[in-house]
C-alpha cells in the first residue's frame, strides 16, 4: 500500500528473472468486502491484480467475504449477492491486466456458528455461474478439504471446468 510499491515489484520481478524464477500464482490480500475498510481493501485488492499482471501471474485466489448473517447452505443466494458488488468492481482491473480471481474454499471449521462460505466444489462452481464472467474460477485449497475429510476427487469434479 506504499507508494512506491510499483517498483517493490519490479525489484521482484528482476530478482525473479535473475534466479530463473517463474511466479504461477497469487493470493489477494484478506480485507473488508464491505462496509468500513472496503475501500482499502478494493484498492488493495485492485494493486494486487495490477503486479500479478506486471510479474506474469495470470490467477489469483480470492477468499470471498464471512458475514454472519448468511448461513450455510440455505443463503447462499444471499451470500453472492453480498459479495457481488466487491468481486464485481474488480472486473476492470483483470480484463486490463489479463488476470483471473479464483475463489477458493474454506472448511466448515472456519465457519462459527454456521455462516456460509464455499466449502464443497459445488458451492465454488455455483458461486463462479452467478459471477457469470470468464475471468472468475475456482481453487481448491487441499488442506481446508482435508480438515473435513472431503473426498478431493468428487468435490473437484464437482467444481467443473
Amino acid at each position: 500500500m506504499g507508494e512506491n510499491w510499483r517498483d517493490q515489484i519490479l525489484e521482484a520481478k528482476a530478482a525473479a528473472e535473475e534466479l530463473g524464477f517463474t511466479f504461477v500464482q497469487a493470493h489477494a490480500p484478506d480485507c473488508a468486502l464491505r462496509g468500513e475498510g472496503m475501500e482499502r481493501g478494493l484498492l488493495a485488492t485492485v494493486r494486487s491484480i495490477e503486479a500479478c499482471g506486471m510479474l506474469g501471474i495470470r490467477n489469483m485466489v480470492i477468499h470471498s467475504g464471512f458475514f454472519p448473517e448468511y448461513k450455510y447452505p440455505q443463503d447462499a443466494q444471499a451470500y453472492f449477492r453480498a459479495n457481488e458488488p466487491f468481486m464485481r468492481a474488480l472486473i476492470p482491473a483483470m480484463e486490463q491486466h489479463g488476470v483471473s480471481i479464483l475463489f477458493e474454499n474454506t472448511t466448515a471449521k472456519h465457519c462459527r456458528d454456521g455462516l456460509y462460505f464455499p466449502i464443497h466444489g459445488q458451492d465454488l462452481r455455483d458461486f463462479v455461474e452467478f459471477m457469470d464472467h470468464p475471468l472468475f474460477g475456482a481453487a481448491w485449497d487441499v488442506g481446508h478439504a482435508n480438515m473435513d475429510g472431503l473426498d478431493h476427487e468428487q468435490e473437484i469434479m464437482a467444481m467443473g471446468n
